[in-house]
């Protein structure tokens, strides 16, 4: 039987890197991980779906940023994402002016099919 565990977050003043324009995020920073965690051992990390969404209120630009999951880096432990401003990596080196921090929310739909016994 294949269940799901639904997992969600939210990271609260991401500041943009120096020279790269990512950010690890562990599961157990999931405002409900300890509820989930012992169904995780079945979880199938690899095949998870991580919906991210940038919600940073105003007219800056870091409410523009975009985030995607870099699925080479999701395991059982964390997940990475990376921040981008357009076309560029958002990071103090790739982009010109002042960046702001930034706040965003995900949920991520990690199938499992085992149970526990």
């Amino acid at each position: 039987m294949a269940n799901t565990i639904v997992l969600y977050g939210r990271c609260v003043g991401v500041e943009p890197g120096t020279d790269e324009a990512v950010l690890v995020v562990p599961w157990k920073e999931a405002v409900n991980f300890n509820e989930n965690a012992a169904g995780m051992i079945h979880g199938e990390f690899e095949s998870a779906s991580i919906v991210i969404a940038n919600s940073t209120v105003g007219c800056l630009p870091s409410a523009a940023v975009h985030i995607s999951v870099d699925r080479s880096v999701l395991n059982f432990r964390e997940f990475k994402v990376r921040f981008w401003l357009g076309d560029k990596p958002y990071a103090r080196s790739c982009q010109d002016g002042d960046l702001e921090a930034f706040d965003f929310d995900w949920a991520a739909f990690i199938p499992c099919y085992g149970t526990l016994t």
